[in-house]
Formats: C-alpha cells, structure tokens, sequence
C-alpha cells in the first residue's frame, strides 16, 4: 500500500526514487546496435503478427502436398509475398519457403518408413515435382538421401528390436 501522505504530488508518491518535485523524464542515451532486435519465437510480435504466423503454419499444413509457394500463401493470408516473408522470418527466423519445405520432407519421411511407395511417388504425393530438388532438399535437412533413409528404417524394423549404432552395427544391450 502507498502512503500517500506528506507527498505534493501523486507522481511523487509513485516514484520513490526522483527527487520530490522533479518530474522532468530522465535524459535517454542511444542505445547500443542491436539491442531492439526481437527473440525470435512467437512471443516476439504483436498479436496480429502472431496470428499471421499461426495462419501461415495453418495454411502450409493443410495444402504441402499442392503446388503452393510464397506467392499462394501471401495471396491466402492478404498480404503482399514480401510483407508476409518480413513478418515471419522477423517472428520466427525463418522464411515461409523454408517451411514449406521442411512440412514437405517431414511427410516425405513419414511415406518413406510407413508405406511401400518408390521415392519417386513419395516426392509427388508430399508437393515436389522434381526427384532431385526433392533428394537435395531431404539431404540437406535429415542428412542423408530418401533411400538410405528407408533402408535405415527397414534394418531396424528388423533388427528384432535390437538398436542400430549409425554405422549399422548392433548396439549392445546393456553395454552403456
């Protein structure tokens, strides 16, 4: 509770630390470079940037597997391409094509351990219509091609439920 007696003003009462009477704002310096630069997240932005944000996850989920780009999303959401791409790469550090991408080689990885499809009929059920495009993009986010990727899956489904070590070799039980 503030105590409000014997001072000349309200300000003066909530300011406790300025000498009474003085209600001049401190002087501002400059501020160092850099220091303004929001955190990358979704707490970063205003709430209608935000929800731009959760539009475009939104959006993105539901129509990967479609011949969508920037240009389709930004038409979605009412925005222009570039906008929308300052908003998001400003909240989240990375660009909406980069995500479309990354939805893309998470199904792709999904079809490839789940289902007997070729790798060609996985890279046109998850929206990308050139093989190697596809391959380049799957090994530069998981490290490794489509196939080798499948293979890996089907030794350890068959494995026993014995665990692989990365260069294939069984992992012994309770050596760790």
């Amino acid at each position: 509770m503030i105590d409000f007696s014997g001072t000349a003003t309200v300000a003066d009462a909530l300011s406790p630390c300025a000498p009474r009477g003085d209600l001049t704002p401190p002087v501002q310096t400059e501020r160092p470079k850099g220091t303004g630069r929001r955190l990358r997240g979704l707490g970063g932005g205003t709430g209608l940037e935000s929800s731009t944000v959760q539009r475009v996850m939104a959006y993105v989920d539901a129509h990967y597997a479609e011949r969508i780009s920037l240009r389709d999303v930004a038409r979605e959401l009412a925005y222009s391409p570039a906008h929308l791409t300052d908003v998001v790469r400003r909240l989240t550090g990375t660009a909406v094509t980069a995500w479309i991408i990354k939805r893309r080689v998470d199904a792709a990885r999904d079809l490839l351990g789940n289902h007997n499809l070729t790798v060609a009929a996985v890279c046109e059920r998850v929206g990308f219509n050139d093989l190697c495009y596809f391959t380049r993009q799957f090994v530069r986010l998981t490290g490794t091609t489509p196939g080798r990727y499948r293979a890996s899956l089907r030794r350890v489904a068959t494995a026993g439920g014995r665990d692989w070590t990365e260069d294939g070799a069984i992992a012994r039980s309770g050596s760790r």
